[in-house]
């Protein structure tokens, strides 16, 4: 009976690393999620300068939540698709066209329910204006867009390759001093 209790824990741990996997695949390989994972950020990051009440904040995290799990979903048909149908398949098309359209409907309703949870003049007239006043504040939000705009029209995959490819130099360089 202890077994199989253990099993299952080990099953359970199994399922979470494959979970996580997934949406590790999907940010490294995926420009689309990269777009919604980095509006969500900044998204988070303007709420913090609102007075949201605990139920707003639990609106806004459910939104993020669909909307990151629907560009998971249709990730996950694209991939099946092209697995099964290489090349053109009108039936693939339509599954992928389906897929993106569901993202789309998503996109649209967690854009509004964004809209009229955080539509407030006054307050983000305020966190404006905070920021185009303080040097640092604006030179923070610059290079956060900068570096959201590497993230995600590049995407990590091609960063972390140059950086193993450099330290993979240097190495040989160290070797090639030292001998």
């Amino acid at each position: 009976m202890c077994y199989n209790r253990v099993e299952k824990l080990r099953s359970l741990g199994h399922s979470f690393r494959c979970a996580f996997r997934g949406v590790g695949r999907c940010i490294w390989q995926e420009r689309n999620f990269r777009i919604h994972l980095t509006a969500a950020v900044f998204l988070f990051w303007l709420a913090s300068c609102l007075p949201l009440t605990r139920g707003e904040w639990a609106l806004l995290l459910l939104a993020v939540g669909l909307m990151l799990a629907a560009e998971l979903f249709n990730t996950s048909l694209e991939w099946l698709c092209d697995q099964f149908a290489p090349g053109w398949d009108k039936v693939s098309r339509r599954v992928k066209d389906l897929a993106a359209g569901a993202v789309l409907v998503c996109a649209v309703f967690c854009a509004a329910a964004g809209v009229a949870l955080l539509w407030r003049p006054q307050a983000l007239a305020a966190a404006a204006v905070q920021v185009l006043e303080s040097p640092a504040r604006l030179a923070a939000v610059a290079a956060a867009g900068a570096a959201a705009a590497v993230f995600v029209w590049i995407g990590p995959a091609p960063l972390v390759r140059r950086a193993r490819r450099l330290r993979t130099e240097d190495r040989i360089k160290g070797k090639e001093r030292n001998a």
